[in-house]
């Protein structure tokens, strides 16, 4: 029983050693890589031997701890040890594994999603570009249809004018007319006034006296005149 606590306190002191020992060629390499860079530096001289110092104090402790190490080399528990060590050290590369697969797969999701708002963005600016073109068509559109409002109202401005025109010149033949047709009734009155009187002077003189012929001819020759 006695061996038994002792060797597992042994076992303590063992995981303890390891642990200071990882710990310490940890702090020794970031220790030297300090050192490297101070001792470049004449203001960080100082600080530099004293990391030194650190890291012989350090070395000594390994030292003098060297027999507990040779236990440990001994110790059947040191292997067990290992083989935990290694079992959490697969364990811990399957995790690794798979949040890497998980990180490959969340990577093509946001590839697909950027290629997905590339093709969105790319109708989005086929759909931009479809409305400006809209939009310079509705101007040049709204342009040519000013245009021609401006064309039909100086159209119809110049028919009301030709209307007006032609409501004069209808109105003025209009007038002719009633003045010709007034003057052809007076024509025909003194047509028919005319042969009435010839036709009298034929009836009541006789046709040998040259004279009244000649008479008679020039009033015929007269209301031809007044015909024209």
């Amino acid at each position: 029983m006695v061996e038994v606590e002792s060797i597992h306190r042994v076992n303590i002191q063992a995981k303890l050693f390891l642990k200071i020992l990882e710990k310490y060629h940890r702090y020794r390499d970031r220790c030297h890589e300090m050192h490297e860079r101070l001792r470049t530096d004449p203001r960080n001289w100082a600080l530099a031997e004293e990391l030194e110092k650190r890291d012989q104090e350090l070395m000594q402790t390994i030292h003098s701890k060297s027999s507990l190490e040779e236990q440990l080399q001994i110790k059947d528990e040191e292997l067990e040890l290992g083989k935990g060590a290694a079992a959490e050290c697969e364990h811990l590369q399957g995790t690794l594994r798979s949040m890497q697969s998980e990180m490959d797969q969340n990577l093509v999701k946001v590839e697909a999603i950027s290629m997905e708002w590339m093709r969105k963005l790319t109708v989005l600016e086929s759909k931009v570009t479809g409305l400006e073109s809209i939009e310079s068509a509705w101007s040049e559109a709204s342009a040519r249809a000013t245009a021609l409002e401006n064309t039909i109202h100086v159209l119809q401005s110049e028919q009301e004018s030709e209307r007006a025109i032609a409501t004069l010149r209808e109105a003025r033949l209009e007038e002719r007319i009633g003045v010709i047709n007034q003057e052809a009734s007076v024509l025909g009155d003194r047509v028919a006034a005319l042969e009435e009187e010839n036709e009298h002077d034929g009836n009541g003189e006789p046709l040998g006296d040259g004279d009244d012929g000649d008479g008679a001819g020039a009033g015929v020759g007269d209301g031809g005149d007044d015909a024209e």
